[in-house]
């Protein structure tokens, strides 16, 4: 998920390689009556005014990952904005709030304590740093997929020469063991692309989110 760097079909830079795309976890206090998403799901909507859940601020991805969960799922819960994370995860910890959208390496050692129980990954496939929480899709919310990403983009109009080479560095250097171990410890998995195919995938992520927050009227919160 990304602040958009593209205007009106034009890039404003150059994409140049995709490092990683890795997933968020779904995670609830376990005070909550759910073993699984779909039983997440079901409580939500027999309680529509119980639930809050946590962000990192109005447009923040884990702000607009629950919003895309609580459109296909059909669910309403409150959003409760932080200014950092830590202050989502502390209060998801105490229960004021009861669910939170959030990267895995900043709820994983709480979901192996028993502190907060993982609900579904995010992404298409499961993550690697706990394969045994099922994806979206495999809990019940088909087609649900919210993830982050990291990549290198250069100033629009560098060099086609240029870009192609450094694209090729980069993801020789994205194949290697130790650059894979790493990344499987934040829970992601390397996903080498061409420039082109890495500008799709920008202009892809931008239309996707912009359409939620225009379907959601989240346009004030998001500008905030």
């Amino acid at each position: 998920m990304s602040r958009p760097i593209i205007a009106e079909n034009l890039p404003l830079f150059e994409p140049i390689a995709l490092f990683a795309a890795p997933p968020y976890w779904v995670v609830i206090h376990p005070e909550v009556p759910a073993k699984t998403l779909a039983e997440f799901i079901a409580y939500a909507k027999a309680n529509p005014t119980k639930l809050s859940y946590g962000s990192t601020g109005g447009g923040a991805a884990s702000h607009l990952s629950a919003e895309l969960l609580k459109a296909m799922a059909g669910i309403e819960l409150l959003h409760v904005p932080y200014k950092g994370t830590g202050q989502a995860v502390t209060d998801l910890l105490g229960g004021q709030i009861q669910m939170m959208v959030a990267p895995t390496q900043t709820v994983i050692a709480h979901v192996n304590s028993g502190k907060l129980r993982a609900l579904a990954a995010t992404g298409k496939v499961r993550s690697v740093a706990a394969p045994m929480v099922p994806t979206a899709t495999e809990a019940g919310l088909y087609g649900y997929e919210a993830t982050g990403w990291f990549g290198l983009v250069a100033p629009a109009n560098t060099p086609k020469a240029i870009v192609q080479k450094l694209n090729g560095e980069i993801n020789a250097i994205l194949a290697s063991a130790e650059v894979k171990e790493r990344l499987a410890q934040l829970g992601a998995t390397p996903d080498p692309l061409t420039p082109e195919q890495f500008l799709k995938f920008i202009r892809a992520d931008n239309e996707k989110w912009a359409k939620l927050i225009k379907e959601r009227k989240l346009e004030e919160e998001v500008s905030r």
